[in-house]
């Protein structure tokens, strides 16, 4: 297996590649002040229309989760520490075996705890025990629509909930009836992801 930083390594490469080919320039998104630091955006590049290019930043600082994982009441699986911890980045986006992924993204003034804790509480918890899952973006795939795209934290298997099915039977079925497998690991996600 690659690691974490190598799969983001191998994605930003082919972003960027993207990009320079479509539109001749690094990856652009909304310039938003509060989240510049640390130069995720490339400053002379702000158009009139507020968008600006931006590259990922790779983070240098040290994260306890002791304190996040006492608050969970689990341990955080090591690719999602990771996947946490590695790079700042705008947007993440792709296609993989037909499942159009799009990552919520983890920007320089934010607090990880405050992530990490954001994205597990993202969705019904009750109805998600007993499973350990963190919110990371969105999914459409050819069955499914506007799915939210998890991590379930024990395996780490990348997976797409359907909430619009779950919340049309009221919560009646099983939370496993409205999922569908993306990935068996998000390391592999985000090192195979086409982008698109």
């Amino acid at each position: 297996m690659m690691g974490m930083k190598e799969a983001f390594d191998n994605y930003f490469k082919k972003l960027k590649t993207f990009c320079q080919k479509e539109n001749g320039c690094m990856p652009k998104t909304v310039y938003v002040e509060k989240c510049d630091l640390h130069g995720i955006y490339i400053p002379e590049s702000l158009d009139s229309e507020g968008y600006a290019e931006w590259q990922p930043i790779l983070q240098n600082q040290f994260t306890d989760f002791g304190e996040v994982e006492k608050e969970l009441g689990f341990e955080i699986h090591e690719q999602m520490k990771q996947f946490f911890t590695t790079y700042w980045f705008m947007q993440m986006y792709g296609n993989y075996h037909g499942n159009e992924c799009y990552f919520h993204k983890i920007v320089p003034n934010a607090d990880i705890k405050t992530i990490i804790l954001k994205s597990y509480h993202s969705g019904n918890i009750d109805y998600m025990k007993p499973h350990h899952c963190f919110h990371i973006g969105d999914v459409d795939h050819i069955d499914h629509e506007d799915c939210g795209l998890y991590v379930d934290n024990s395996s780490c298997q990348v997976v797409g909930i359907d909430w619009d099915g779950a919340i049309d039977c009221d919560f009646s079925k099983p939370l496993s009836e409205f999922m569908f497998p993306v990935c068996d690991s998000l390391e592999e996600l985000i090192a195979k992801i086409e982008v698109i």
